[in-house]
């Protein structure tokens, strides 16, 4: 079952099917996966996902490679966006775990509340125009 498509990363990538297949390559370092195996983690289409395997080769972030008939694919872990986007991808999982707590589960919510709570007060205090 593919998970569902982190709304925070494909706001930066643009493309769903892009970033759970990045989050698939970058989750495992020196994981290899084939391009059926790809195909049902991601719930995408065999077409769809040899295009943006390609689109993600001519950058360099991944290279593939044959054995008998199947096709593998490996991040190229010396691409200077391989680490940047490996943390992307961790840090989204979190911020989009904490965007799922109450606010006031949240740490630091507090002085958020406490200078609106201030701010409403002024304003309370403040004389109105006539």
């Amino acid at each position: 079952m593919r998970e569902p498509t982190d709304p925070i990363m494909l706001h930066l990538l643009g493309s769903g099917l892009r970033v759970r297949l990045l989050t698939a390559l970058l989750s495992e370092p020196g994981r290899r996966p084939w391009l059926r195996e790809l195909g049902r983690e991601t719930g995408c289409g065999l077409s769809s996902l040899s295009y943006e395997l390609a689109q993600l080769k001519e950058l360099g972030l991944i290279n593939d490679h044959r054995e008998g008939g199947a096709r593998f694919f490996r991040v190229n872990e010396l691409h200077p966006l391989c680490a940047p986007l490996r943390a992307l991808i961790f840090a989204s999982k979190e911020t989009a775990s904490w965007l799922r707590l109450p606010c006031w589960e949240r740490p630091g919510w507090e002085p958020t509340i406490l200078q609106l709570s201030e701010r409403f007060r002024a304003q309370a205090r403040m004389p109105t125009e006539s």
